[in-house]
């Protein structure tokens, strides 16, 4: 949920040659690309350009299908929580 409105989307991920690279979709309303993302361990961080302007991605694996944390949209000045499964 951000700014009090519940949000859904897919987050497509893609490792090539050692770079990471990817697409948000926001609820159909927006894509957001992957700028730069790292995984270390259970954590995992990435940057998108989206519409908004930068995007921040913060998250742990809780299982092997399950990534929760938060995601900050930097020009709005607003954090969400979430959480996603695995396809």
């Amino acid at each position: 949920m951000l700014q009090d409105q519940p949000y859904s989307g897919t987050l497509t991920l893609r490792l090539q040659g050692g770079a990471w690279s990817g697409v948000m979709n926001v609820s159909g309303q927006f894509d957001a690309t992957v700028s730069t993302a790292a995984v270390t361990g259970d954590a995992v961080r990435i940057v998108f350009d989206s519409p908004q302007g930068e995007m921040t991605l913060d998250a742990v694996f809780t299982d092997a299908n399950t990534l929760a944390g938060r995601v900050e949209v930097h020009a709005m000045e607003a954090v969400a929580s979430f959480s996603a499964h695995r396809k």
